[in-house]
């Protein structure tokens, strides 16, 4: 009995300490390496959208003064005609 207990002591031992994992917890299936991983790449996913929104952001507000500097040049050509029609 005593080779037994001793094997199974042995056994624990050499294979390190055992970390319990959730069964109804994806995340805790994952190993650090994996989890430290998938954060990096949602890191970068979240900078690039970032960066995405930032660039339309900048295209609209270019799009709005390109329009209002054509409504501005339309209202002076009409007070040009309106001018000139008189």
């Amino acid at each position: 009995m005593q080779t037994t207990s001793r094997r199974k002591i042995r056994r624990a031992a050499t294979r390190g300490p055992r970390i319990p994992r959730a069964k109804y917890d994806p995340l805790e299936s994952r190993s650090k390496k994996e989890l430290v991983r998938r954060v990096r790449s949602l890191e970068r996913e979240l900078e690039t959208e970032r960066q995405r929104l930032a660039s339309l952001a900048y295209d609209k507000q270019a799009l709005l003064a390109q329009f209002l500097r054509t409504e501005t040049d339309n209202l002076l050509f009409r007070a040009e005609q309106a001018q000139s029609g008189r």
